[in-house]
């Protein structure tokens, strides 16, 4: 999905509503990274709902455990 107007160009992966690109149409010039190889592969690592791992995949809230495998 791309959403734009006079200033940006914004696409949107409509599978998570990932931002995958950005585009800055008054400087021509893109503002996030493209996902090139052989530094990172990929646009953004997945963010939500957790940045990082879990000791033993399990998260307790509330006095509850959740267990969160990814």
């Amino acid at each position: 999905m791309i959403l734009e107007n006079n200033y940006l160009k914004v696409e949107i992966n409509q599978k998570g509503a990932e931002v995958i690109g950005m585009y800055d149409k008054n400087k021509s010039k893109s503002l996030m990274w493209s996902g090139e190889m052989p530094w990172w592969g990929r646009v953004s690592p997945v963010l939500f709902p957790i940045v990082g791992g879990l000791n033993n995949n399990t998260l307790i809230h509330e006095g509850k455990k959740v267990i969160m495998s990814f």
